[in-house]
């Protein structure tokens, strides 16, 4: 990056000032950003996106616009790890360009409110999915969800706790899981052109969707009921495209999550931008690649949860099998 170098402490000063040990090399940055990255976003808005847009085209210009603004952030962010390579993040940022009063409330807000809230909405999708794929959902009580929750975030708050090697190790662990079987999915379409396969279809991606082939639970619906669902119908470009882009910022929320670590990221002026730009990048990726696997599923494209119904309609977890 263009940051100078005598205005970025060296490794030596950081160690004196602080007692994190820079033990995350780039490897582990990367995975940071990809699995702070990968959550509940890819697989839940895309059905959510298709009810708003029933353009393929928009839809994956939409994800490919939202990955370009995060790109650009990243740039920004690398510019600044690199001349702040302090734990913090954007706490660290917001006080040097505007003092502590505006750093100290951004801390203590997301201190109370957006960690807290991103924790628990994302412990409870993964109980409600573990539940779905073992097929015990009707049995899951609000009680049962909220200590399940707690638990959950009790057992990662343990591994971090332990140090940064744990929480790099599982967090690669589990980042190599996600960022897998979603990049399992978007290499789909690819493999099935390579074996001349009849089911990938070019009017799939150039045709509306048609909402008999929608998830069952929606597939069940009489037009006038299915055009009366709260999810808002756009009939304007623009229109969609801005729903399009709400669902798919969410998505990509977390790509800046190596920055609040950079106190313990080795040689963080060189691989706190790598790790950010290199991350994004997979990101953008995995996310359209999976995108375009979703829209030659006409079935699933408009699920709420389109890989636990792939897996149900094609997996081990079929049980309307014989």
């Amino acid at each position: 990056m263009s940051s100078d170098p005598a205005a970025v402490p060296s490794e030596s000063t950081l160690g004196s000032r602080h007692e994190l040990v820079r033990v995350l090399g780039l490897g582990m940055a990367i995975t940071m950003v990809v699995g702070n990255t990968i959550g509940s976003g890819i697989f839940r808005k895309p059905g959510l996106i298709a009810m708003n847009s029933d353009s393929f085209p928009v839809i994956i210009v939409g994800w490919i616009i939202g990955g370009l603004v995060c790109l650009l952030g990243a740039l920004c962010f690398a510019e600044l790890a690199a001349m702040l390579p302090r734990a913090g993040g954007m706490y660290n940022y917001l006080k040097e360009a505007y003092g502590r009063p505006v750093a100290f409330l951004y801390g203590w807000s997301e201190f109370f409110f957006g960690t807290p809230a991103s924790c628990g909405a994302l412990s409870i999708v993964i109980l409600e999915t573990l539940a779905k794929v073992c097929g015990i959902e009707s049995q899951l009580s609000e009680i049962t969800l909220v200590v399940g929750s707690v638990l959950l975030i009790a057992c990662v708050a343990f591994v971090n706790v332990r140090g940064a090697i744990w929480g790099g190790s599982v967090q690669g662990i589990t980042t190599v899981i996600k960022a897998g079987s979603v990049g399992l999915i978007a290499l789909l379409p690819l493999v099935l052109l390579m074996f001349g396969s009849s089911a990938l279809r070019w009017e799939h991606f150039t045709s509306h969707f048609d909402p008999s082939a929608f998830d069952p639970a929606i597939a069940t619906l009489t037009k006038a009921k299915f055009d009366a669902l709260t999810v808002p119908k756009y009939s304007t470009l623009g229109a969609q495209m801005a729903a399009v882009l709400l669902a798919v910022m969410w998505a990509y929320n977390g790509w800046d999550g190596v920055a609040p670590v950079a106190a313990e990221v080795r040689d963080p002026n060189r691989n706190i931008p790598r790790a950010l730009i290199v991350g994004v990048g997979i990101l953008i990726l995995v996310y359209v690649g999976a995108n375009i696997a979703y829209n030659d599923a006409p079935q699933t494209v408009r699920s709420l949860r389109p890989r636990l119904d792939d897996n149900g309609r094609h997996g081990p977890f079929d049980r309307d099998r014989d």
